[in-house]
């Protein structure tokens, strides 16, 4: 909607007349607001994230638009967004029954119980045993992420099947990330992702493969001044460049933040 114009339906103050996708001229160059996002009137203001209406905060500095028709009622939120019961906010439903901590509904109306049992939870999103927490499938059987209370999903993990960029321990107790596979450190309980036999035929992704331990060295332990090959094959040919972001080379050529 641009400067000027009027919107027939803006007296029902609802707020998806604010979340439709809307166009702005910026430089000469149109741009829109996306599905999630609404138009705050001014150009300079320009688009907000929906989660963004209501949440206590003037984000529209001309006119407090996204302040102005709050609670948020019952269909006023975007596809794939749940409102809180108190018209705080309209939550993402990948937030919604995730018993985690961050910006939720204040009244924690996106927790309760009885609403939870019934939940269907999001796209991507795995339902525990208890029926009332979603998980990310990813992170099924991942130790190292956030789980169902009481980690209860561990009694899946032998018939689990480990989502892309994981690899599962040879006891089936659960999944690991791929890239600490060999990686010198066991990440399994059974040890099964450190022996020689995995090691030998398994493919770096990243950094650099010892030739005697057949260790993985990932990028930012490379050229530091440490051996972590036997062979000191990691601190080897530091003339490049270092390869972790935020680093930068001493004239020894060690990498250092």
């Amino acid at each position: 909607m641009t400067n000027g114009m009027q919107c027939s339906t803006c007296n029902s103050l609802s707020i998806l007349s604010a979340i439709v996708i809307l166009s702005m001229r910026t430089r000469g160059k149109l741009e829109l607001c996306n599905s999630h996002q609404f138009w705050c009137n001014y150009e300079k203001d320009g688009c907000f994230d929906v989660t963004h209406l209501c949440d206590g905060k003037i984000h529209c500095l001309r006119d407090g638009y996204d302040e102005r028709h709050c609670p948020i009622k019952p269909g006023d939120c975007p596809p794939s967004y749940w409102p809180c019961k108190d018209g705080s906010k309209c939550l993402p439903e990948t937030d919604v029954c995730a018993q985690t901590l961050g910006d939720d509904c204040v009244d924690s109306s996106d927790e309760e119980e009885e609403m939870c049992l019934d939940f269907q939870c999001a796209p991507g999103k795995w339902k525990c045993p208890n029926n009332v927490q979603c998980i990310p499938q990813k992170h099924v059987c991942d130790p190292l992420m956030w789980s169902c209370s009481g980690h209860v999903d561990y009694n899946y993990c032998k018939n689990w099947t480990c989502a892309s960029g994981f690899w599962k321990c040879h006891d089936g107790s659960k999944c690991i990330q791929s890239r600490r596979v060999c990686d010198g450190f066991y990440n399994c309980l059974d040890k099964s992702d450190e022996t020689n036999s995995l090691c030998k035929n398994w493919d770096c992704n990243v950094g650099r493969k010892c030739s005697a331990t057949y260790k993985c060295i990932m990028p930012y332990r490379l050229c530091n001044g440490k051996n972590d090959c036997s062979s000191g094959e990691d601190e080897q040919n530091c003339e490049r460049h270092c390869t972790r972001t935020g680093y930068w080379k001493c004239m020894e050529m060690f990498c250092n933040e």
